[in-house]
């Protein structure tokens, strides 16, 4: 649901009958994130970008998500919001939030969809999301970072069969946060 209010209700209601719920946002149970973590603790100041070409909702939730899993963090920022256009059931805007570090996204249609992380060292990360490609710049050398996003349906599932019986939310918390944010960069725009 694109709902927030709908989604925070149907939580408690899951919590309260004690019913187990897991949110389809892959990336957050890829051990790829370890990854992620340790490139943006080896600079003092991280700077991140997004080129999404999809609206708001359908990729850019998905980032978020993965943010809040990176930086082990559900406190957010929202630092400034530039172009907000409604579209049928979703938005795009560009928009500048902060979650520990300041993240950019920019909506271009023709691009594709990654995320760049770069650090006060001069190196730099770049994940092509819709390729389950990530690509390591350091010394300006390139190297192709192995990673298990490719398997994005077997990492929820491997975690959800070792987790089911000592957790009931799983990524819950972390999902309320992204649809919350977005629901607030809407709000923003009425």
């Amino acid at each position: 649901s694109y709902n927030y209010e709908n989604f925070k209700n149907f939580s408690v209601y899951c919590k309260k009958k004690k019913i187990k719920l897991f949110v389809n946002y892959q990336r957050s149970f890829s051990n790829s994130l370890k990854f992620f973590r340790n490139f943006v603790n080896s600079g003092k100041k991280i700077k991140i970008y997004i080129n999404y070409k999809k609206g708001f909702y359908n990729s850019c939730s998905h980032y978020i998500n993965f943010f809040f899993n990176i930086f082990q963090s559900t406190k957010y920022k929202i630092i400034k919001i530039e172009k907000y256009k409604k579209q049928k059931n979703d938005f795009v805007v560009n928009c500048e939030i902060k979650i520990n570090h300041s993240i950019n996204f920019d909506f271009k249609k023709t691009k594709d969809e990654k995320i760049v992380f770069k650090n006060s060292n001069g190196n730099q990360v770049q994940y092509f999301t819709e390729k389950s490609k990530i690509v390591s710049i350091k010394n300006k050398k390139k190297t192709i970072v192995k990673n298990d996003f490719y398997k994005n349906i077997k990492n929820l599932l491997d975690k959800i069969a070792k987790q089911y019986k000592t957790r009931s939310d799983f990524n819950l918390i972390s999902s309320l946060k992204t649809l919350e944010l977005i629901h607030n960069i809407q709000k923003k725009n009425e």
